[in-house]
């Protein structure tokens, strides 16, 4: 009977083992699904054009932000001026 004391931790260290087991299968899992996620993104940079086009997708993205801006500042004001109208 002196093995019955090292079942325990044999069996522990066994049971810890399947467990990393499983978690470095779901961790494999996870990288291969982000290397076919990074493997899908086409990626051109010109070094000549790039910095034309980074100014210009900026150019667009402040315009769209003015814009969006302004339409929330009247929505806004619709619902305060709906709100006051509805009060009893």
């Amino acid at each position: 009977m002196p093995e019955t004391p090292l079942i325990f931790p044999l069996t522990d260290n066994f049971n810890s083992w399947e467990i990393f087991d499983q978690q470095k299968d779901d961790c494999h899992r996870l990288l291969d699904g982000a290397d076919t996620e990074f493997g899908a993104i086409k990626k051109v940079f010109d070094l000549r054009a790039g910095p034309e086009d980074f100014k210009r997708r900026k150019d667009t993205i402040e315009r769209n932000k003015k814009d969006i801006q302004v339409e929330t500042k009247i929505v806004s004001f619709h619902v305060y001026y709906v709100s006051i109208r509805c009060r009893p």
